[in-house]
């Protein structure tokens, strides 16, 4: 069935697509700026929708209702962390975003691993 490689890429895609949004609607909350102010403020919500609207895809292509699911479940973590970081941090920094990019990842694999 190819269940385990199907989770895998929609992980993958998820994962990949969750700091965009977070770009668009978080500033760099340094003042001196860094390495994440290259992308926290600068991407559009039109680049920060297509990056979302392609990885859901990819999720619901590769892994049918499941892909949907872990996509909602990404979605959850990725509004979740706007709203941590907009409290905590007052927006995003370049480590905010990877550590969006893991913990959409760990949350696609482990629903992953719950419907399986």
């Amino acid at each position: 069935e190819g269940g385990a490689l199907a989770a895998l890429v929609a992980a993958g895609a998820l994962s990949r697509a969750a700091s965009a949004p977070l770009a668009a609607v978080l500033p760099y909350p340094r003042a001196e700026g860094g390495p994440g102010s290259v992308l926290t403020g600068l991407v559009g919500p039109v680049a920060a929708a297509a990056a979302v609207l392609v990885a859901a895809g990819i999720a619901v292509l590769v892994d049918g209702v499941n892909g949907a699911i872990a996509a909602g479940a990404a979605g959850a973590v990725v509004v979740l962390l706007a709203l941590v970081y907009r409290r905590w941090l007052g927006g995003a920094t370049g480590d905010c975003l990877g550590a969006a990019t893991e913990l959409t990842e760990t949350m696609a694999l482990v629903v992953a691993a719950a419907l399986a």
